[in-house]
């Protein structure tokens, strides 16, 4: 058998058959990875590649006793499910697989920002401390903020690392992180003028504490365009990662043309990437848009494979799709997201709700891995769930409507955003470099019209000079003056207030 650099064997093909199977291909990309000198080098990124090719019924127990692990460990020493299963009468031995966490109720952002002293844990296994804070954007609210141990933090690098060997990524390459100024390197640290700055580092960061890598360069989404687009010149890297909003802003800024030339791919974080955007990114510039999906009170959570299906670290959560009443979604109903952590000792997260919706999925998935997945995200249900009924198929319109127009009659849009004040009327805010085109003004009239409403909600194009981005920096397609994001929402009923009897 061939063995690759990293003790991996490579299953042989059949006698007289050139033909390679998936885990094949998998461990000759992994073999690009060189590791760095400094350090031993972790078995943990074997057992990642091995992981994602096991039969189903090993798929299975792994789950099983990670969740068993977790669950006892949770019950025993955070209060908050102390407390959570003697009010249930639950023991820990009745969430013995993950059919069973459905005795568990949904643990919400707001249980989460009531109750953070009481998810924490007494006394942390051996070998764990905490190792970060992380907290969520706070797009629509308070922020949620979350103690991890190390096991939680380190899962970060590795599946980062899964990540880039999943979508061919060439470690020798040049990464772009086009990211909000918090996120810059040194930010805290230096005070740097996160505005203009472009900060080189050695190596890409996180995957580069371990292998050999080409440098990352990141500058802010703060920086005009045509600033960005200068850079990108400049720097000519071969993979981007940012906030797909800002893929789109260089497709309107650039004529639609590739930012620059020996671009190999886009990598989205931190927002959905529709599939009409997907689409019109591809074909103009003729390289896949990949994507993963995460929150930062959990960590990563799944990456989309070629078939379109995101696949579930399970060494790291699970992950169900749930229908309105509670239950498991059939395969192509559309549900809530909720995540259980499986490493995270310092503050345990069972069965969180994310807010997000996706497509439930089964049987084999084409790609050759066996890790549970799920399929098309299709947005944040919780950040509509205050709003005036159609608010939703209202925004989700104006946005596919914008993904159809030619790209010909887009070149003078710079950025936009769809705003809906307190009266629940409607603004389409743009930034122009140039006048709006009548294609664009007829095709947005014409969308508008099948969602308007009757009596007609009134729709109105606004030019404007800027679109500041929200309090965490992000960019956001849709701002609204009527939210009421339910983590402040005095009268929810928390799974705290059900563990105390108070609800």
């Amino acid at each position: 058998m061939a063995r690759c650099g990293h003790g991996m064997e490579m299953r042989p093909t059949r006698a007289g058959r050139q033909r390679m199977t998936t885990y094949d291909v998998e461990v000759i990309k992994h073999r690009q990875w060189m590791q760095v000198a400094r350090g031993p080098y972790l078995p943990a990124f074997d057992d990642l590649l091995r992981n994602e090719f096991l039969a189903e019924a090993q798929q299975q127990a792994w789950q099983r006793r990670a969740l068993q692990r977790m669950v006892r460990y949770a019950a025993a020493q955070v209060p908050f499910y102390a407390a959570l299963f003697a009010r249930l009468g639950l023991r820990p031995v009745d969430i013995d697989d993950p059919q069973a966490l459905e005795n568990l109720p949904l643990l919400q952002k707001h249980d989460v920002l009531r109750c953070t002293g009481e998810l924490r844990t007494r006394q942390l296994p051996s070998g764990e401390r905490v190792a970060t804070v992380t907290s969520s954007s706070g797009t629509t609210g308070r922020p949620v903020r979350v103690y991890h141990s190390t096991a939680s933090a380190r899962m970060f690098s590795l599946l980062s690392h899964r990540h880039a060997r999943w979508f061919g990524f060439d470690p020798a390459g040049t990464m772009v992180f086009v990211c909000i100024p918090a996120e810059m390197p040194g930010h805290a640290e230096r005070r740097i003028d996160t505005r203009h700055a472009v900060v080189r580092e050695d190596h890409w960061r996180y995957v580069g504490q371990y292998f050999d890598t080409g440098p990352q360069y990141s500058f802010s989404i703060a920086n005009p365009v045509d600033q960005q687009l200068t850079w990108m010149a400049e720097i000519r890297p071969q993979y981007v990662k940012g906030y797909p909003s800002v893929f789109e802003e260089w497709l309107f800024a650039n004529a639609g043309d590739v930012p620059v030339a020996g671009l190999q791919a886009l990598f989205g974080i931190g927002a959905q990437v529709t599939p009409a955007l997907r689409s019109r990114l591809e074909q103009s510039y003729g390289i896949p848009v990949q994507q993963a999906y995460g929150l930062n009170e959990i960590g990563i959570v799944a990456g989309r494979c070629a078939a379109g299906r995101y696949h579930v670290h399970t060494e790291h959560c699970l992950v169900e799709i749930i229908a309105a009443d509670g239950r498991a979604c059939a395969p192509g109903q559309t549900g809530k997201v909720v995540v259980t952590g499986l490493r995270n000792f310092a503050m345990p997260l069972l069965r969180y709700d994310t807010g997000d919706l996706a497509v439930a999925v089964a049987g084999p998935c084409p790609c050759g891995r066996t890790l549970p997945a799920f399929g098309e995200i299709e947005g944040r249900y919780r950040r509509y769930a205050a709003l005036p009924a159609g608010t939703k198929a209202r925004v989700n319109t104006l946005v596919d409507a914008i993904g159809e127009i030619a790209t010909e009659h887009l070149n003078f849009l710079r950025r936009y955003q769809i705003y809906q004040d307190r009266s629940n009327r409607f603004e389409l805010r743009l930034v122009t470099a140039a006048p709006i085109p009548e294609a664009f003004r007829s095709g947005i009239a014409r969308a508008w019209e099948a969602v308007a409403g009757d009596p007609a909600i009134p729709l109105v194009l606004r030019e404007v000079e800027a679109i500041e981005p929200a309090p965490s920096g992000k960019l956001l397609d849709f701002a609204s003056e009527l939210h009421v994001d339910a983590s402040v929402n005095p009268h929810a009923t928390t799974a705290s207030d059900r563990a105390n009897g108070r609800g």
